[in-house]
């Protein structure tokens, strides 16, 4: 089922997500949540979704990504569940890289993460993950695990940056922007 994504000012994308207690929590049901979430993603065009964008403050996202650009070492193919994750390690090392969000439509900005990570999670089939990332899927990877921390990409902005988007962000707050995946 496709839900209407929560758009930039509503409490909840603030709301830290609750983990998924996966032994009392019904398999069909967290599968359900996954396969809406995975719905309403590719509908809205996005490569990835926290569950808190659909109103589920559960600690949870899905990223459909495919990078087949670049040098061989940059390019990947990643359609992955992230339930419970946890970061294990975060590199050093940083890159800047440009950011947009489908809780924040047409905005976008320069935004200074890790190159690569390390993270524990849980996958579709509610199996334990440890795997490293780096490079553009890290980077999704971070985005996404923000929102279940109640973080956003604009929260890491430097004050120049949010003077610059402080009408956008009001358009959007106001509902003078309404995307039109959030309909369809």
């Amino acid at each position: 089922m496709i839900h209407p994504i929560v758009l930039y000012n509503a409490r909840i994308l603030k709301d830290k997500s609750q983990t998924i207690d996966l032994k009392t929590a019904n398999p069909a049901e967290v599968r359900e949540m996954i396969d809406d979430m995975f719905e309403t993603m590719h509908r809205a065009s996005g490569i990835g979704l926290s569950s808190i964008q659909i109103g589920v403050p559960a600690r949870a996202f899905v990223i459909e990504a495919h990078h087949k650009d670049g040098p061989p070492d940059e390019q990947f193919d990643l359609r992955e569940t992230f339930i419970n994750p946890v970061i294990l390690e975060e590199n050093n090392e940083t890159v800047f890289l440009t950011e947009g969000c489908l809780s924040l439509p047409n905005i976008a900005a320069l935004i200074e993460r890790p190159k690569s990570i390390k993270i524990q999670y849980y996958n579709y089939d509610l199996k334990k993950i440890v795997k490293d990332y780096d490079g553009l899927a890290a980077r999704i990877i971070l985005h996404e695990f923000d929102h279940l921390n109640g973080v956003l990409f604009t929260d890491k902005l430097e004050t120049m940056w949010k003077m610059m988007l402080e009408e956008p962000l009001r358009k959007i707050a106001e509902k003078e922007v309404r995307p039109d995946y959030q309909h369809k």
